[in-house]
């Protein structure tokens, strides 16, 4: 029997097929639409749709919509893959092509998106329909992008990158970076597939080897310092960070070796450790006392030399404030030393200070701080110091002595100062000179007897008198070492020589003193014609006295009215004698008086009208008459040598006035003159009355000592005197003497 067909079975087969494929469309994630042979939309599933309702585009591509219609219009920078794409359309439909796919771009202004459009041939009966598929590549994409970007860092990195496969036999190497072959001279061809090892050589030995191999077997990470070889044999130091990049199960998929040059930063180490080393070694030995500061003043580090010189062993101090160590006098201005030093980022200027020795001593230290707190290998104050005591104790020794040996020449140039303001001042004249006669010194008075009286004297000696020659003198007093002296006469003086050999010196050079004995001869002069003007004086009545004690012996005048003339004129006569003998006795006082004045408060008038009266019988023996003018003054005088002064002063004006004369003493205020009217003094002689034993021009007598004394004396006394006097007139001798005080009484001077 032929079976037949049942129509409502397959219809419901064929529903159920449909609605199956439509499901199934629906589920997937790609945008999926089946178009016709014009590219007309025929079909969108659920993905296709609501992406074009989410981008506002669902009238364009929904079913009716012609794709090819919205590709070909599409504008701006999406224009080209559109239009692209309509062209890949078009040629599936044609049945040029099976399948057509393109990636494309498809940036919303939210987020960036790619996409994969494909277009494959509908395979069913009936007009030709392509189905289009667009599927959302976005993750992919960043991705595949995020892995250029790796790989680009990997390339570009400055540091070798080595990874490794740890799932084949050795380790293989799997990739190296354009670092890496520039790090060792390898190019990667020439290391792919070889075991990191053949970097190592035949230095293969190294600890940090071990540590790397524990670390790739356990799968962990680590970091080691390696010495590796570079292609032409140049060892280098590579610090070597190992990472495992693991799957999803946790296995590890491969090793990722980072390798570092270190080769510099080894050195630089090195180099600083060895630097280290020899400054230890350099500050174990030294002299000096090496001492690092932090910025606190606490001690970082202090060299073994400090035990030698301060007794500190170095642990004693390291840790402490070093200050506190420094005398409390000097501590604060050697802080401040060094904190300018390390403010200003130098060198300290160089400071001296009292340090504590261990045994509690001070002792003088001279340091200099250098800042290196820069300095890795220091960062501190490094302060050089030195024990200076011995040198500070020779200081003060050496300035003790030159402060004595200024003091020694201080006094030696003063008394050399003294020896020649004594010599300077000599009346003798004192002259050395060497034995060939050349001039070593010569003082005023010497030059001035030899030479002239400007001050200058020729290198070689002269030879200025005729009765004996001094060159050769000099000579034979060096030569034989004898004493000579002689008595010369030059012009109007009278000298007296005296050679001596100085033995004490190494030329055996001769002293010459002079001595000028022209003052002598006058004064002896003077002298002979005072004793004979005095013998003069004293022989008149004293002639006189014998011849009338000569009548009244012999008795041959008997008249009776004759003895008592001629006892009276004995009389008179010893009572001249008597005040001429006084007169002279005073002079001679006056003279030699050399006692300190007594200064009282007197009164001129008595003091003028006493001194009158004490002359007044020389002053009736020669003729002349005596007055005493003027009012009372209260002056200080010592009352002795005023008196004195008066009375010389009488005298020479009884001396120099002629009989019948008069002569007045006049007192005014704190001054008393004499006045005669004598014979006066010539213009010639005034300017040298006060000159001892003067000798006018002219005269044969005279002035003899009284006006210098009376000069002296006046002086003493805090006063001055002054002569005027004009020839054939008269003198005026005028004494002023120190005013007393106002307030001083009139009963209190004396007479």
């Amino acid at each position: 029997m032929t079976d037949v067909p049942d129509h409502g079975r397959t219809k419901e087969a064929s529903r159920e097929s449909e609605s199956f494929s439509l499901s199934a469309l629906n589920s997937l994630s790609a945008h999926v639409a089946i178009l016709d042979e014009s590219g007309a939309v025929v079909f969108v599933n659920k993905a296709w749709r609501e992406f074009a309702v989410a981008n506002g585009a669902d009238s364009n591509v929904a079913e009716g919509a012609n794709y090819l219609d919205v590709c070909d219009s599409a504008t701006g920078a999406e224009a080209e893959q559109a239009a692209a794409f309509a062209e890949g359309l078009r040629s599936v439909l044609s049945g040029r092509q099976e399948e057509f796919a393109l990636e494309y771009p498809c940036h919303s202004p939210t987020e960036q998106r790619w996409f994969v459009g494909r277009v494959t041939r509908f395979l069913a009966g009936g007009p030709p329909r392509a189905v289009v598929a667009h599927e959302n590549v976005t993750k992919r994409k960043r991705a595949e992008e995020e892995l250029r970007l790796r790989d680009r860092a990997i390339a570009a990195s400055s540091n070798g990158i080595v990874i490794t496969d740890p799932n084949r036999l050795d380790h293989p190497i799997i990739y190296v970076n354009l670092a890496f072959e520039r790090m060792t001279g390898y190019a990667a061809e020439e290391v792919l597939g070889r075991n990191c090892r053949f970097l190592q050589g035949a230095d293969c030995e190294q600890p940090a080897l071990e540590e790397l191999r524990a670390a790739l077997g356990e799968a962990h990470e680590c970091r080691v310092v390696l010495r590796n070889y570079k292609k032409d044999g140049t060892m280098f130091w590579n610090e070597l960070s190992v990472s495992p990049v693991r799957s999803e199960g946790g296995e590890p998929v491969n090793f990722v070796g980072i390798q570092e040059d270190i080769t510099q930063r080894v050195e630089a180490e090195e180099e600083l450790r060895q630097s280290e080393e020899r400054f230890r070694s350099l500050v174990r030995y030294a002299s000096d006392i090496v001492t690092v500061l932090g910025p606190d003043g606490t001690v970082r580090y202090e060299s073994s030399s400090i035990e030698r010189i301060l007794g500190y062993s170095p642990e004693e101090l390291v840790g402490k404030d070093a200050f506190g160590y420094v005398h409390p006098e000097d501590a604060e201005r050697v802080r401040s030393v060094f904190a300018e030093a390390l403010k200003n980022q130098g060198v300290s200027s160089l400071v001296e200070f009292r340090f504590r020795h261990a045994d509690g001593s001070w002792r003088y230290l001279e340091a200099v701080g250098s800042n290196l707190l820069a300095d890795p290998g220091v960062r501190g104050l490094v302060v050089n110091s030195r024990d200076v005591t011995e040198r500070k104790q020779a200081d003060r020794e050496r300035a003790r002595l030159l402060a004595r040996e200024q003091a020694a020449r201080a006094e030696a140039e003063a008394a050399q100062a003294r020896l020649r303001d004594i010599l300077d001042n000599l009346t003798e004249g004192v002259l050395v000179t060497d034995p060939q006669g050349r001039v070593i010194f010569a003082n005023p008075a010497a030059r001035a007897m030899l030479y002239s009286t400007n001050g200058d004297a020729p290198e070689e000696l002269p030879d200025p008198w005729e009765d004996f020659h001094l060159p050769e003198a000099v000579a034979r007093c060096a030569r034989d070492n004898e004493s000579i002296e002689a008595r010369v006469r030059y012009e109007e003086s009278y000298l007296r020589v005296r050679l001596e050999c100085l033995v004490n010196t190494q030329r055996d050079d001769v002293l010459v003193v002079m001595q000028d004995l022209s003052e002598g001869h006058r004064l002896e002069a003077n002298q002979q014609r005072f004793l004979a003007n005095a013998a003069h004086q004293l022989r008149t009545p004293t002639m006189a006295i014998i011849g009338a004690a000569e009548l009244l012996a012999t008795g041959e005048d008997e008249n009776p009215t004759t003895r008592p003339r001629l006892l009276n004129h004995i009389f008179s006569e010893g009572r001249r004698m008597r005040r001429l003998s006084d007169a002279l006795l005073r002079l001679s006082r006056v003279g030699w008086d050399l006692r300190e004045p007594d200064l009282e408060l007197m009164d001129l008038e008595p003091a003028a009208q006493r001194a009158a009266e004490l002359m007044e019988p020389l002053m009736e023996s020669a003729g002349l008459r005596v007055s005493v003018e003027g009012e009372g003054a209260c002056v200080l005088a010592d009352p002795e040598w005023l008196q004195e002064i008066l009375l010389v002063l009488l005298s020479n004006a009884i001396k120099h006035s002629n009989r019948g004369g008069d002569i007045r003493l006049r007192a005014s205020g704190n001054t008393v003159t004499v006045e005669d009217e004598g014979a006066g003094i010539s213009e010639v002689d005034l300017p040298h009355v006060f000159e001892r034993f003067y000798r006018g021009k002219g005269s044969s007598e005279g002035f003899g000592l009284g006006l210098p004394i009376c000069r002296e004396l006046t002086e003493r006394m805090g006063g001055n005197i002054s002569i005027r006097s004009r020839e054939g007139i008269g003198t005026i001798a005028r004494i002023e003497l120190p005013e007393a005080d106002p307030d001083a009484q009139r009963s209190d001077c004396r007479g």
